[in-house]
C-alpha cells in the first residue's frame, strides 16, 4: 500500500471580514507523521495550512492514523476556487522527510485519498528501486571472508569438523577483492573482512586493509582470534 493522505473539506465560505477570498476548513490524515501542510498558489508561492485542530469525530472514525483526533485543518484562499495544489511534508519510519504535492478538490463532504509516496514497485522494477534507494547515500555493509581457513580448531566451531578442514583452500587475493569492492564502493559504509573464517590467515590481508585506507568514508572491521597478531 502506498503512503497517502485522507482529506475532507467541511466548509468553504467567504471571509467574515468582507475582504476578497474564502476560508476553508476540514480535516487531513496521513499514514505517516505530518511535518507540515501548505497550499501553493499559481505563482508557486506556498501558504501554510493551520493544522492540529481538535477533531474527536475524526479520531473515532480513523483510529489507525497518527494524531487522528487532532486532524483539523484550515486555510484561506485569495479567490474562490474548485481545487488547489496541496502540499505535505511527512517523516518516514527511518527519519527521512519526504515532500509531495497533489490536487485537492474543494468539495465539502468528499473524503479524498491522495497518494504522496509511491506504492511498492512491481517485481520488474525492484532492481531499479534498489538502485534509487542506494543512491541516497552509503547504507550498506560489505562482509566477506578473504580465505576459508582458520589456524585453530575450537570445539564449538565448524573448523573442528574434519569435512570442513578437508575443503580445498579458497582465497580472494588483493586484485579480486579490489574488483569486488569497486563494483559497490559508492554505496558502502563499512567493510567487515570476516564472516566464518580467520582473516589473518589470508596472505594479502594487510594489503587489503591498506587498500581500504584510501577510502576514508568507509569503516573497516574484522573479527579475529588474535593468535596471528604481531
Amino acid at each position: 500500500m502506498s503512503e497517502h493522505l485522507l482529506c475532507c473539506i467541511d466548509r468553504v465560505e467567504p471571509r467574515g471580514d468582507g475582504s476578497v477570498g474564502v476560508v476553508v476548513d476540514g480535516w487531513c490524515l496521513a499514514s505517516l507523521p505530518v511535518e507540515s501542510l501548505w497550499i501553493a498558489t499559481p505563482d508557486r508561492a506556498r501558504h501554510p495550512v493551520s493544522q492540529g485542530r481538535p477533531r474527536a469525530d475524526v479520531g473515532d472514525a480513523y483510529p489507525g492514523y497518527p494524531d487522528a483526533a487532532d486532524a483539523g485543518i484550515a486555510f484561506q484562499l485569495p479567490v474562490a476556487a474548485d481545487e488547489v495544489t496541496f502540499g505535505v511534508t511527512v517523516k518516514s519510519p527511518f527519519g527521512r522527510t519526504r515532500t509531495a504535492e497533489t490536487t485537492l478538490f474543494l468539495e465539502p463532504g468528499r473524503v479524498q485519498r491522495l497518494d504522496i509516496l509511491p506504492a511498492r514497485p512491481p517485481p520488474s522494477d525492484i532492481e531499479g528501486e534498489l538502485v534509487r534507494c542506494l543512491d541516497r547515500g552509503r547504507g550498506l555493509m560489505l562482509r566477506l571472508d578473504l580465505v576459508n581457513r582458520c589456524n585453530l580448531r575450537c570445539v564449538m566451531c565448524h573448523h573442528s569438523d574434519p569435512a570442513v578442514r578437508a575443503r580445498p583452500r579458497g582465497e580472494i587475493g588483493l586484485a579480486g577483492f579490489q574488483e569486488i569492492f569497486a563494483s559497490v564502493a559508492p554505496w558502502i559504509r563499512e567493510v567487515m573482512l570476516s564472516c566464518a573464517d580467520e582473516p589473518l590467515v589470508a596472505r594479502e590481508f594487510a594489503e587489503g586493509v591498506a587498500y581500504l585506507s584510501g577510502f576514508p568514508a568507509v569503516a573497516v572491521s574484522f573479527c579475529t582470534n588474535g593468535m596471528l597478531l604481531d
